[in-house]
Order: C-alpha cells, then structure tokens, then sequence
C-alpha cells in the first residue's frame, strides 16, 4: 500500500499554520487549516501575521501572501529562505516534520 500523496501546497499551509501558532496567532492558524484554498481569507491571514511581533510570523505574512496570490513555489521560496535552505532541502524538512514520505510530495 503506498502512502497518501500530500501536495506542497498542503505541506505549506500546515507549516505556515504552525508558524502562526508559535506566533501567538491562533485564530490565523485556524483559519488557515479550515480555509487552504479561500484566496479572500488567506489575504486576511497574510495581513494578520505580517503584524506579528516576531520574525517567523513576520515571514509566514509574506508567504501567506504570496499563496493568496496564487503563487505556491514563491510562498515556499519565502519560507526556505527564512530557514536559510533551498526549497527542496525545505520540503524535506517539512516532510519529516509532518511525518510525511518526502516521495508522497
């Protein structure tokens, strides 16, 4: 039986999820896991965590912003550069993170 396949995007809302958490962003959390796809709300939680008082929360604001838009591999791109990897190294390690096979992504 072979794993569920998870797409990057969904990779990337939880870690933006959990970076809004660690922000102290409850409500941006959740409405991210419960709207991934509302363009309208992610542009919300994108302004929200752009105000956060720190720097992790600052950048999932970017990233959120750029998924608003429409633009997954620009959002990870912000992510990874903020973590100081490359996208792929980012995936990997989101992967493991999650618990996700980096091969179901």
């Amino acid at each position: 039986m072979s794993a569920p396949v998870v797409t990057r995007r969904a990779l990337l809302v939880e870690d933006l999820a959990r970076a809004a958490e660690r922000a102290n962003r409850p409500a941006a959390a959740m409405l991210l896991r419960r709207f991934p796809e509302d363009r309208a709300m992610l542009a919300v939680v994108a302004e929200d965590l752009r105000t956060a008082a720190t720097r992790t929360g600052r950048v999932a604001g970017e990233a959120a912003g750029y998924l608003a838009a429409g633009g997954v591999r620009g959002a990870i791109a912000e992510m990874a550069d903020h973590c100081g990897l490359s996208i792929e190294a980012w995936l990997a390690e989101s992967c493991a993170e999650q618990g996700v096979a980096p091969e179901a992504v």
